[in-house]
């Protein structure tokens, strides 16, 4: 009989891409997903792979194993008995996907499922034998493809939770090493220790982006063989440096593999995703929710699109504590009408100092929306000025919380 798996949080970001891979593996795979994506539950679906919309305790105590999420928000003692020990997500890729096949793992704060997405256009490009992994979904293929045990897998590994100590890649691409996750690393330095640690354990080479100095000086104290590959003029074209010469070490071309393979690649979906338009009002959404992502999004966004309009949410209470004068200062910066909406917090319990208000204590010319309620009042008023012959403006979406999914919601009706 096949290990039965049930996976909570099974349409969330990395677990859709595990879950398919490890069907394909020959597991019995089921799950549950409280706020699940439609597009993502229907794919899972077309698997062989049924996504209920709340928690079964039966089959999570029958199952094998019993996977979660890091971001899964459950209440432990009543959804979850304490004997049902659930796994995270980490871990198990860790033990049963990856402990057997040559891993490149894909690392850094932010940038992670972009790359590996590179990575796996190019392995359907060229044909290689190999695997992949991807932790979001990509536009036009699937997010996860099977190899077999010693075979070649590109992997996004995420430190959020700590069980990136589980891994010991054979090839690992760092991309970047901000300060993101306070909750799991107290300061940089702790940051850094990891990444030492991480390289310490890389079996056979270490590839870095010039210009980080906790990367490498990481890679200088772990020992290991090291690349450094040069940053473009823009993150999307030091995306395509960073996969192409992790695809070349980990396939061991003896050509350079250029980046024009990348030149139809169209990205994943909440990272610089089109959603469509409400009237004539463009819609776009982007994933970040670190400074230097923020940053780096809306710069590409007023290159392109002059008139429009921002709204960001913030991720988790721990990091708007943390980063709410640098949010502010973003913001303020912007030549446009910019909203702040609520916190999406997560699995962390409140706290009354890592509130989007902190954020708007140091903020000029920044507008709050209190709730869903506020943002749909907001949309149907840009809606009814673009009906109504106003200029075309750009509606962007920024930060990993629930108001990309509502935003969805208002797109369809």
């Amino acid at each position: 009989m096949p290990d039965k798996i049930y996976m909570g949080g099974v349409c969330g970001m990395g677990m859709a891409p595990l879950a398919l891979f490890s069907k394909d593996c020959g597991m019995d795979v089921c799950g549950f997903d409280d706020h699940a994506s439609v597009r993502v539950a229907a794919m899972l679906a077309r698997n062989g792979i049924p996504v209920d919309d709340s928690f079964d305790a039966q089959k999570a105590a029958e199952a094998d194993a019993f996977v979660i999420s890091s971001a899964l928000k459950l209440r432990v003692g009543s959804d979850i008995s304490a004997g049902l020990n659930p796994v995270r997500r980490g871990r198990f890729l860790a033990d049963r996907i990856c402990r057997d096949r040559r891993l490149t793992a894909v690392v850094g704060s932010h940038g992670k499922s972009t790359v590996t997405a590179m990575l796996a256009h190019a392995v359907l490009k060229t044909g290689a034998e190999a695997g992949y992994i991807v932790g979001a979904v990509p536009t036009g293929f699937s997010p996860s493809k099977y190899c077999p045990q010693g075979y070649p897998l590109f992997a996004e590994i995420d430190e959020s939770d700590g069980t990136i100590e589980n891994f010991s890649p054979e090839v690992t691409l760092a991309l970047n090493a901000d300060l993101d996750h306070i909750d799991q690393y107290a300061d940089s330095s702790e940051l850094a220790k990891m990444f030492e640690r991480l390289f310490s354990r890389t079996r056979r080479r270490v590839i870095i982006l010039a210009g980080d100095e906790i990367l490498l000086e990481a890679a200088r104290r772990s020992g290991k063989p090291y690349t450094l590959v040069e940053a473009a003029d823009d993150f999307t074209s030091t995306n395509a440096r960073l996969a192409a010469a992790a695809f070349r070490e980990t396939m061991s071309l003896k050509e350079p593999l250029g980046c024009q393979i990348f030149s139809d690649f169209r990205g994943v979906i909440r990272r610089q995703e089109r959603l469509g338009n409400i009237a004539s009002l463009e819609v776009y959404a982007d994933y970040a929710h670190h400074p230097n992502e923020i940053k780096a999004f809306l710069s590409w966004l007023k290159a392109r699109f002059p008139n429009r309009i921002v709204v960001f949410q913030p991720h988790r209470y721990t990091r708007t504590k943390r980063f709410a004068r640098e949010f502010a200062d973003i913001l303020s910066g912007q030549d446009c009408p910019v909203y702040v909406a609520p916190v999406y917090a997560a699995s962390e319990p409140f706290d009354p100092d890592g509130t989007s208000a902190e954020i708007l204590k140091f903020s000029k010319g920044v507008r709050q929306l209190e709730s869903f309620e506020e943002f749909d009042v907001l949309t149907k008023k840009l809606a009814m000025e673009a009906a109504g012959g106003a200029p075309k403006r750009v509606l962007a979406i920024v930060g990993a919380g629930d108001l990309y999914f509502e935003t969805k919601k208002i797109l369809e009706l």
